[in-house]
């Protein structure tokens, strides 16, 4: 009996048409100069067929085989309103801390909750802090890879701390939250710049 954890053959040569398709799209794109979206579009549909595909591939799919990438950078990309001022805006959230005001009543989350004061837990930017353990580097480098590959640029982050416990914070901790955070933002690796205090940072 075959085990049903395993994907099928079906599913694999499915997997691996898409993937194709997505190599054919970006390599029929790359040999136009001049390429409008309805050019695109066409290639896309047209793939689609040739490799007999149930839907049609993504933009951030057939971005990631684009060696070129800026110059269909715009055509490709996926909610162009997220950088449409040209400034990505990235939230990341610090671990939960209690309100030196007290708790207030209407006021969900907290330290027994891990989640920040007035977050539920089911917000899209608390389960990612919560699956990073509020580790800002994890955070940013998980949103910045992220909206890398919608085809957006990341060259400018206005980084927005959530959470309003964070001023009440200790000092310490402050400052190696603030530190994690400018070095997601300016390795070029997955690893934290341990060696640089703050300042250089």
């Amino acid at each position: 009996m075959r085990n049903l954890s395993l994907p099928s053959e079906t599913e694999e040569k499915l997997e691996t048409d898409y993937v194709s398709a997505c190599k054919h799209i970006a390599s029929q794109i790359q040999l136009r100069s001049d390429i409008s979206r309805r050019d695109i579009a066409k290639i896309v549909r047209d793939a689609s067929a040739k490799y007999c595909l149930s839907t049609l591939p993504r933009n951030q799919d057939i971005l990631g085989y684009l060696d070129n990438l800026d110059s269909y950078r715009k055509l490709l990309m996926v909610k162009p309103v997220k950088t449409a001022s040209g400034v990505v805006i990235i939230a990341v959230m610090p671990k939960p801390y209690a309100c030196p005001q007290g708790r207030c009543i209407y006021c969900p989350g907290g330290i027994s909750a891990n989640t920040p004061l007035s977050y539920t837990g089911r917000e899209p930017a608390t389960m990612l802090a919560q699956k990073f353990g509020y580790n800002p580097f994890g955070q940013i480098r998980s949103k910045l890879s992220h909206i890398c590959s919608l085809g957006h640029d990341a060259g400018k982050v206005e980084l927005v701390i959530v959470g309003g416990t964070f001023p009440f914070m200790p000092h310490d901790y402050q400052r190696e939250f603030v530190k994690l955070c400018f070095d997601a933002l300016n390795c070029d690796n997955d690893k934290s710049v341990s060696s640089l205090s703050l300042h250089e940072a």
